[in-house]
């Protein structure tokens, strides 16, 4: 035995205060081999097991065997890469071997795993390794691959070589965070190793994960020592959305369309797509292709992802999401069926439809108040009359006629909502006679509210109270 080299090997590896006990143990040594040289038999040799178990490196159980007390973050004894001779996964209840090992990850991200390595040493690799002195193998699981999901380390963490024992580990290990595993094997077994002409083996087993790739398809192909491991996660696609609404400005009715394709992460090339879109103008039986020619205020988010054609949108770039907004010229009455397609090559179009209805109806409702429940506190006789009026299409109240059950008074009010939402007094665009109010003109608003007093006649009943019916009906004039 080399023992000079033996103890610088324990100089590097050990603190300053391993370094002192080793010191000691080399003038021991040299004193026990001179006595010897004497006729005198050295009373003690040399192993890890007679260290000090407080140097972090691991602790002695009752029978002398060692675990490791604390995760090891640096690499001890020989390199295991490449005596590792089978690599089995077991994910989603499935166990996968071979090589390469095909993963599917379904839609779990990360991948959940658990890993067993298995590794193999005959007598010649063994006997040229170095193991019988350190009694330590280490193996570093390539960076970016196996996300380790907590800390081995302990007395549980036992390797088992059946061919020496089917119940007492043959070691124990360490896998850290970083993926560095190391194993320290025990006295017992080196002991047993060094008189053995087969070599050794084991296995071990630990959890991990493995994230989605930052691609399309998100595939990740890795090695764990030179075995293949593909992880197979569902490839991404685009999406398409549809949204549309109604509204007036100053040319009139319109409906906004809006179409919203996500592109998750920005991994596929928009330019290989295009956007079809198909409106469809329907009147009552008639149904008509509405003519891009009319579409107008388009505005496309981000600026250049998309630019309108004859029957839609090209694309571009890679955006994770593309907004486009336009406006179509509408009338009331109709319905509009709007379809978005994007369409690659033969691939089966992704879809999204919307329909818009501008509804060419009266819509009118008409409720009382009692004075005594308005500001000022009144006596009960009188009643605050309110008839809301609105077309539904958006358009002109215009030969629009309400009628009432009751005169409406002089001193009638009627309302209607400017652009800022504020209630703005009408003044002109109407006339009253009796008990019918009649709206002319174009610049009649959409919707108004007609605001009247009546006394309350009549005497109160036992319960204290008169009650008052009054009704109104809305029409329009207009022919069809």
């Amino acid at each position: 035995m080399n023992i000079d080299k033996k103890i610088q090997t324990k100089l590097r590896e050990k603190s300053l205060r391993s370094r002192i006990m080793a010191v000691t143990l080399s003038l021991a040594l040299t004193l026990g081999m001179t006595i010897s040289y004497a006729g005198v038999r050295p009373g003690f040799s040399l192993t890890r097991s007679n260290m000090d178990p407080d140097d972090g490196v691991f602790l002695l159980s009752t029978d002398g065997t060692a675990y490791f007390s604390n995760v090891q973050t640096e690499p001890l004894g020989n390199d295991l890469s490449d005596k590792i001779n089978g690599v089995s996964i077991t994910s989603g209840g499935v166990t996968y071997n071979g090589s390469p090992i095909l993963i599917d990850a379904g839609y779990s991200d990360p991948c959940e795993m658990t890993l067993k390595l298995s590794y193999k040493y005959d007598n010649e690799q063994l006997q040229s390794s170095g193991i019988l002195d350190s009694h330590c193998v280490y193996y570093q699981i390539p960076p970016n691959t196996v996300t380790i999901k907590q800390d081995y380390f302990g007395a549980d963490q036992m390797v088992i070589d059946e061919s020496w024992s089917t119940t007492q580990p043959s070691g124990y290990f360490s896998v850290s965070s970083t993926g560095l595993i190391v194993i320290r094997f025990t006295d017992d077994y080196i002991n047993y190793l060094s008189k053995s002409q087969d070599g050794f083996k084991g296995t071990i087993s630990f959890k991990g994960n493995v994230k989605r790739d930052d691609t399309a398809d998100g595939d990740r192909t890795f090695y764990i020592a030179g075995t293949e491991v593909q992880v197979e996660f569902p490839d991404e696609t685009l999406s398409i959305s549809k949204d549309g609404s109604s509204g007036r400005d100053a040319d009139g009715l319109y409906v906004q369309w809006n179409i919203t394709v996500n592109n998750p992460n920005g991994h596929i090339d928009l330019s290989e797509y295009t956007l079809n879109d198909t409106i469809q103008d329907v009147n009552g039986t008639t149904s008509t292709t509405v003519d891009w020619s009319t579409i107008s205020d388009v505005t496309v988010t981000p600026e250049g992802a998309a630019v309108l054609s004859d029957t839609g949108f090209t694309l571009s770039g890679n955006a994770p999401q593309v907004v486009i907004t336009y406006k179509e010229r509408a009338e009331s009455g109709h319905t509009y069926q709007n379809e978005a397609d994007l369409i690659r090559g033969d691939d089966e179009p992704i879809t999204a439809s919307k329909e818009v209805s501008i509804e060419n109806k009266l819509e009118a409702s008409k409720y009382g108040t009692p004075d005594y429940k308005l500001p000022g506190e009144g006596e009960g006789r009188k009643i605050q009359w309110t008839i809301d009026v609105q077309n539904k299409s958006g358009d002109s109240l215009d030969k629009t006629e309400i009628t009432d059950s009751m005169n409406f008074p002089t001193d009638t009010k009627i309302y209607y909502w400017d652009a800022s939402n504020q209630r703005v007094e009408l003044t002109s665009g109407y006339t009253i006679s009796g008990n019918k109010i009649t709206f002319s003109g174009a610049d009649v608003p959409s919707k108004v509210q007609v605001v009247y007093e009546t006394a309350v006649t009549g005497n109160f009943d036992d319960n204290g109270k008169i009650s008052v019916t009054n009704s109104a009906e809305v029409v329009s004039t207009k022919p069809d």
